[in-house]
């Protein structure tokens, strides 16, 4: 102050503090089956509902299953952030079916706090469909039937069985399916007409059918 005719210049000084935002971290993923398309975004507004432009965010996968005492899937990604989202399916392998723990936690930035969220996700067992494919030969002709399983890559064993329309049964059990795909010879039959029946056992990531 530069005082006036009655009062005395004065001066004075005082210190404040700008603290950091808070950064409230969120995991946004739904339950979904196996093959299905879905994404695991990491989200981190500010108290006022900005964005963040900076930063990363360290993401823990833990699933549920357990091997030799020790989780199957313990793995830890840090992924940057980008306009307050991460989509941090791009830096994960392809999730098996199963229950999994998801820990994020962001590292906070020169004007954000650090914050951290949970989130507990299923993948489950892909629905299967089994198509068979076969062909209307002759008596002097070897029946190959072919099983394709959808969807993706399913692997396990299927059983297939042929009724004729006379009674007869012909049964394989247990013929491995590989990348979804399953085939016998059957060799020569007798002339008649033929039902076909598949079981696909189902595997870690596709049920039975």
């Amino acid at each position: 102050y530069e005082g006036d005719d009655t009062y005395m210049p004065e001066s004075t000084s005082d210190i404040f503090y700008v603290y950091k935002a808070e950064s409230p971290v969120s995991i946004e993923i739904d339950d979904y089956y196996y093959n299905d398309t879905n994404v695991i975004t990491v989200s981190v507004p500010n108290t006022l509902g900005e964005g963040i432009y900076s930063g990363t965010v360290t993401v823990t996968i833990i699933s549920e299953e357990y091997e030799r005492g020790k989780p199957v899937v313990n793995n830890t990604y840090t992924v940057p952030i980008i306009n307050s989202n991460t989509n941090v399916t791009d830096y994960l392998p392809v999730l098996n079916a199963g229950k999994y723990f998801i820990h994020a936690q962001f590292s906070g930035t020169q004007n954000y706090l650090p914050s951290e969220a949970d989130k507990n996700l299923t993948v489950y067992k892909a629905i299967t469909e089994v198509n068979v494919t076969d062909e209307n030969i002759t008596v002097s002709q070897e029946e190959i039937v072919t099983v394709h399983v959808q969807p993706g890559l399913a692997n396990g064993t299927v059983n297939i069985t042929l009724t004729s329309n006379n009674g007869q049964t012909f049964s394989v059990n247990n013929i491995n399916v590989a990348d979804s795909i399953a085939t016998h010879n059957f060799g020569y039959l007798d002339e008649g007409n033929y039902f076909v029946t598949v079981y696909y056992s189902g595997d870690k990531n596709h049920i039975s059918s």
